[in-house]
């Protein structure tokens, strides 16, 4: 178990080895209402919705039990916490949350490999499968109606430095395999599948007509870069907004109205990751976080804060749930 807690946290968060950080801000970084949203003993990340300050769902790293499980808040600053998924040994990661059809969709080890499932955010904790494959889906997403799911096939996204486990196969991968990941998009009614091209972390745009993901380039000293890249739902026009110059992005999400995209940034020149907007027709790249802290996986929400999981004002490595306000020109 050990080893795949090294895969999801390395291939996930890319976390750096910094020193302990205590502060909730740093020289040059300009928050409006940073606010801690989760307070847990236990790590809580990857969160989506949040919207209006209602119904955030995100997972929860329980040492003890050597797992991730699925918690959602009705109110994110409610200290009341409803638990979606439970038990020892599960991994319950990257939920997205429909608001149309209450359904929180995610990715779930099944002591094979990973797929994709949903449950309903308000009622009992039944999963429904919606991949069955003998391959390893991640990453899912819901259109905005409910009616179609995007997710990635193939390896973690990120390469992998000699690691074993147990539990997980050929869990070593280079460079050229994680290139071949496959975004698929499947209508949930009609139960079928689409192939929508290469790469990883898919999320469709607020009106249901794009999807933002990350492709993968290779920079001068022959270093795998992700890059943030929009196509149409359909898989046509795919249009780059980041380059390698940028640094190494994942995890983008877009903004309410569709203009913008929020990423998570790494790069060489610092020891951890930040969080960054870029407009959806690309452009300048702007880095909001400064802070000497791991910020990632985060979310737009329509009121206009992102939210983010982060390791500020703690322990190295120990994970909340925060949020800022966008800034308005």
């Amino acid at each position: 178990m050990k080893g795949l807690l090294y895969i999801i946290i390395a291939s996930l968060i890319l976390v750096g080895c910094s020193a302990e950080r205590l502060a909730m801000l740093s020289d040059g970084e300009y928050l409006e209402e940073l606010s801690k949203v989760t307070n847990s003993k236990n790590s809580a990340m990857f969160s989506n919705g949040g919207d209006e300050k209602k119904n955030m769902v995100y997972s929860v790293w329980n040492e003890d039990q050597e797992s991730y499980n699925i918690s959602l808040k009705d109110y994110v600053f409610s200290n009341r916490v409803s638990e979606k998924t439970t038990g020892p040994q599960n991994y319950f990661l990257f939920p997205n949350l429909c608001n149309a059809t209450n359904q929180i969709v995610f990715q779930y080890w099944d002591r094979d490999n990973f797929d994709i499932y949903y449950v309903d955010a308000f009622k009992d904790h039944a999963k429904t499968q919606v991949t069955r494959t003998t391959e390893n889906e991640y990453n899912p997403s819901w259109s905005p109606d409910g009616k179609f799911v995007v997710y990635e096939q193939g390896v973690p996204p990120i390469s992998m430095a000699e690691e074993t486990s147990e539990t997980y196969d050929a869990v070593v991968y280079d460079d050229e395999l994680i290139r071949e990941n496959k975004l698929w998009l499947k209508n949930i009614e009609k139960n079928d599948t689409k192939l929508l091209g290469r790469g990883s972390y898919p999320k469709i745009s607020p009106d249901g007509t794009k999807v933002v993901y990350v492709s993968y380039e290779f920079d001068t000293d022959d270093n795998l870069v992700g890059c943030i890249w929009v196509m149409g739902i359909n898989g046509a026009m795919p249009l780059q907004l980041t380059n390698r110059d940028n640094g190494y992005a994942i995890m983008p999400n877009w903004s309410p109205d569709g203009k913008s995209i929020v990423f998570q940034s790494y790069s060489e020149y610092k020891i951890d990751t930040d969080i960054c907007t870029v407009s959806a027709q690309g452009g300048m790249v702007q880095q909001h976080t400064k802070n000497e802290s791991e910020d990632f996986g985060p979310y737009w929400s329509t009121d206009g804060y992102i939210y983010f999981s982060s390791d500020r004002a703690s322990d190295p490595h120990h994970y909340n749930i925060w949020r800022f306000k966008v800034p308005t020109n």
